[in-house]
């Protein structure tokens, strides 16, 4: 006869098959709906978006995927309830708060979408949330408060606090990325109010103060 310990250690070896089993089928059906938003089917994408997280609604990832996927096809009502759902369940992922407040700025919610940018940055997100935060007060007619985001955006970035942040090269270089974007952005908005680029850039940088 097993003994006790003989049937837990089959018991342990069954629940980690069991979740290989859950992370390869997660996997094959975000190739499955990239694939499909790649060949222009952004209604089978949803499709396949919905069904994965009807079949496993319990987690959070697939629900934020779902989210994506809609807010691709511009339903962004429907977006922001995937969202919810998500957030229902991971209420600090940083990534579906910051998707969220971005889906959020697209139905004309400003207000809403900034704070939903604050809780991305404040649940860990380095730089993305705050770019996008410094687009949004542009748009809004607040170009000082927008270059105040990409300074810290910038200063996310290059202390290894960026929204892309790792071991990796591939990760540096991404920052790296990121940084050359912001100081486009912030150039664009210098010519925008008639500031002189460099000074922008220079008052924009990392502990820089805003005059």
């Amino acid at each position: 006869m097993s003994s006790q310990g003989d049937h837990g250690g089959e018991g342990d070896a069954g629940a980690e098959a069991q979740g290989e089993s859950y992370r390869v089928a997660s996997e094959k059906a975000s190739m499955a709906v990239r694939d499909a938003r790649r060949a222009g089917d952004a209604a089978g994408a949803v499709r396949l978006a919905a069904a994965f997280a009807e079949a496993h609604p319990g987690d959070a990832y697939n629900w934020g995927r779902l989210g994506i996927t809609l807010a691709d096809c511009g339903r962004h009502v429907e977006a922001l309830a995937a969202y919810d759902r998500a957030l229902a369940l991971d209420p600090q992922d940083w990534r579906f708060l910051g998707n969220r407040a971005g889906v959020l700025a697209e139905l004309g919610r400003v207000e809403e979408a900034l704070t939903g940018y604050d809780a991305a940055i404040a649940a860990g997100d380095g730089s993305a949330s705050r770019y996008n935060k410094a687009l949004l007060l542009r748009e809004a007619g607040h170009p000082l408060e927008a270059i105040r985001c990409l300074r810290d955006a910038v200063g996310a970035a290059t202390t290894g606090r960026g929204s892309h942040a790792g071991d990796s090269v591939a990760d540096s270089v991404t920052d790296l990325r990121w940084v050359a974007e912001i100081a486009d952005l912030l150039a664009e908005i210098a010519r925008e109010i008639d500031w002189d680029a460099e000074e922008a850039q220079e008052t924009a940088g990392p502990g820089g103060p805003i005059r």
